[in-house]
């Protein structure tokens, strides 16, 4: 199992230049639930999923900070798309 303080560590590492409400509207929650993020060691499972695909990072980086932040074969989708993903969950 991953260790969740690593996972954390990297997602926000990758969002750094963001400010915690930045990263709030990004994935469509209150800028309270990234406060909780950062206090519970990490996002969600269901988030840090979207994240991976919505960005094109690689899940073994996030997950084991293996191999390349990036995945070869994924692209960033556009933010039209995050919209829809976030309205079926």
């Amino acid at each position: 199992m991953p260790d969740k303080k690593d996972v954390a560590k990297r997602f926000f590492l990758f969002h750094a230049n963001l400010t915690t409400s930045e990263i709030a509207k990004r994935y469509g929650v209150l800028p309270e639930a990234v406060l909780n993020w950062e206090k519970r060691v990490a996002p969600p499972w269901k988030t840090l999923k979207y994240f991976c695909d919505s960005e094109g990072i690689s899940w073994d980086w996030l997950l084991d900070g293996v191999g390349s932040m990036y995945h070869p074969a994924k692209r960033k989708r556009s933010p039209e798309s995050r919209s829809r993903f976030f309205r079926h969950i």
